[in-house]
């Protein structure tokens, strides 16, 4: 990661990650090393917002509808089964569970280690993982953001999608405002590798009940942008810290 950075030419720290191995979750509150870190709220939660997408997908999918905005999600049968709707008609039923996040440990570290970076941040800052290597070209992208500054508050670099199709754009949002940037006002987003964020976004959160990712997608009030070809992507094979990348 070293060698990486210093190619990028930037600033850069490294930043420790809470290791989940440390926290406890007990009362609804989380420990890391035994010491009051944060609160972490409702682990059963069923991710309706998630279901509407699934529907939406499959309606275009195998449906050939190209969007349904009056999906709606109904769950029964103690949150087992979700009903999908389409003009306040029930049309099929799917297994919730695949849309409950029972987060685990590592998860909530995770999370408390991105939102510690974001709150300490002053200025638009480029977030990566320790295991991801550069596949783009990242000077050209972060010039582009800095031009439509005002237009975003979470730039995505590695392309995470939702359901393996990343190039899903929800109608009724700006589609295509310059030539590297997809805009996504509601989607999911897969993995937090790499990404670029505004200051201040996230100063006062406190409670942890979603992994990162889906997190961000739930915030509808944030402008989520993707560059359409990756920068980063992440070393899936290297072991034992081992990276597989050639850097030459």
């Amino acid at each position: 990661m070293t060698e990486l950075l210093d190619k990028t030419g930037l600033e850069w720290e490294f930043v420790d990650a809470y290791d989940g191995s440390q926290i406890k979750v007990i009362d609804q509150k989380i420990y890391y090393n035994d010491v009051f870190t944060g609160w972490y709220h409702d682990s059963s939660v069923v991710l309706t917002d998630q279901i509407e997408q699934f529907a939406r997908l499959h309606y275009r999918k195998y449906w050939n509808i190209p969007y349904i905005s009056d999906v709606s999600v109904y769950i029964e049968d103690g949150g087992t089964v979700a009903w999908i709707g389409k003009g306040g008609i029930r049309q099929f039923s799917i297994n919730a569970n695949y849309f409950r996040r029972y987060m685990n440990m590592y998860e909530i570290g995770c999370a408390l280690t991105h939102f510690e970076v974001m709150r300490a941040i002053t200025e638009p800052t480029l977030v990566v993982g320790d295991n991801v290597y550069l596949v783009g070209n990242l000077e050209h992208i972060l010039e582009r953001a800095k031009w439509y500054d005002l237009l975003w508050d979470i730039v995505f670099l590695n392309i995470p999608g939702y359901g393996g199709n990343p190039g899903y754009i929800e109608p009724g949002t700006l589609a295509t405002f310059s030539d590297e940037f997809d805009i996504h006002v509601y989607s999911h987003f897969s993995s937090t590798c790499s990404y670029i964020v505004k200051e201040n976004l996230f100063t006062n959160v406190n409670t942890i009940n979603l992994p990162l990712d889906d997190y961000f997608s739930r915030r509808v009030d944030l402008i989520l942008l993707r560059v359409k070809e990756p920068v980063f992507m992440a070393d899936y094979t290297g072991v034992s810290g081992e990276s597989t990348i050639d850097l030459e």
